[in-house]
């Protein structure tokens, strides 16, 4: 779990432009699909940030508002189905929860591989609501409700995304998204759709975080086997010095967003490009440098000490090592590679 506060509390991050804006005025996230709690990724930037979150399963929604306090800088929590339309909508409660949808459960993935988990429990009609119209209805002077948006909607963000021109405008600047590369439910958008409506929008593809299905006919305590990959989250930002944007004026606050999104979600890189051609000023650019330079040290620290871990847990378990390796590399994949770097031993 990432550490709460440890972007939001750091000394380099107040003495820059970001941290005096966000103290003042917090970011803005928007959770479609809340249930377990607000995304990990904001806990870094919890103090500074609001959360409007949607979580339309009942039992997760009362999980969601069963604590009395948040150590967010705001949290507002609806039982709404965010959707292509306002009205309301059968809405498919699976067996294991996490597939709940407002799309019926396909069967094909199902039978194939077992997944009984979804199997529909029960079908409830809950009032339905596009991002857009919730966005204005919120009585408010800020104008920047939706700054990044996060979609976990089981088979419908294509739709929630086309219904919201306004919310998926040039306010947000990064969106987090579940993609299926194979439709799990009925009549359900993938990802070769998903990616061009984004792209329409100004959005840049930067990270695919895959995730796998087989129907384990090999014992994977065993032997080793490629997966099919069926879904993917998938991380987009509205680039600034992509083309796709090239016509585009972005505010300061804008910018901070993005400088922000990236450093959270460990594009480093990104973050200091878009510092060194996007803000102005020499010292405002050598402390963003600082603090993005932080981020990415705390990153390498932690590979570091996971890899200390795995050696020693290795050396103490060698009966269980390709798991134990497997494990590791499971937790520090990421969107980057270091083959150009050669090592000198």
């Amino acid at each position: 779990m990432e550490e709460l506060n440890a972007i939001s509390n750091s000394s380099i991050f107040r003495r820059t432009r970001p941290g005096a804006e966000f103290s003042q005025a917090p970011l803005r996230f928007i959770d479609i699909g809340a249930a377990g709690g607000v995304h990990p990724r904001m806990l870094p930037v919890a103090s500074i940030t609001h959360c409007l979150c949607f979580e339309p399963d009942p039992a997760a929604f009362g999980a969601l508002t069963g604590t009395d306090s948040s150590p967010f800088a705001g949290m507002t929590v609806h039982n709404t189905i965010v959707g292509a339309r306002d009205g309301r909508a059968d809405f498919f409660l699976t067996r294991n929860g996490v597939t709940s949808s407002l799309l019926r459960p396909g069967t094909h993935i199902r039978d194939r591989y077992g997944k009984t988990g979804l199997n529909i429990k029960e079908t409830v009609n809950l009032p339905v609501r596009t991002l857009d119209s919730i966005v204005a209805g919120i009585n408010s002077q800020i104008d920047y409700q939706a700054e990044i948006i996060k979609l976990d909607c089981q088979g419908a963000e294509y739709e929630i995304i086309e219904a919201s021109p306004e919310a998926f405008g040039t306010q947000c600047m990064s969106v987090w998204c579940e993609v299926e590369f194979y439709p799990i439910y009925e009549n359900q958008k993938t990802f070769s759709d998903i990616d061009p409506l984004l792209r329409s929008k100004g959005f840049v593809l930067y990270g695919l975080t895959p995730k796998y299905i087989s129907r384990r006919m090999l014992d994977r305590k065993e032997y080793e086997t490629n997966e099919r990959a069926l879904w993917a989250d998938a991380i987009y930002f509205r680039d600034p010095l992509d083309e796709t944007n090239s016509g585009l004026d972005f505010t300061k606050r804008q910018i901070d967003v993005l400088i922000m999104c990236a450093a959270i979600t460990g594009f480093f890189d990104l973050a200091a490009e878009i510092v060194s051609e996007c803000v102005e000023g020499d010292e405002e650019r050598k402390r963003l440098l600082e603090f993005v330079r932080h981020c990415a040290a705390r990153k390498r620290r932690r590979v570091e000490n996971d890899a200390k871990r795995f050696i020693d847990t290795c050396q103490k378990n060698p009966h269980n090592s390709y798991l134990i390796a497997k494990k590791f590399v499971d937790n520090n994949k990421d969107n980057n590679d270091v083959d150009f770097l050669a090592i000198e031993y």
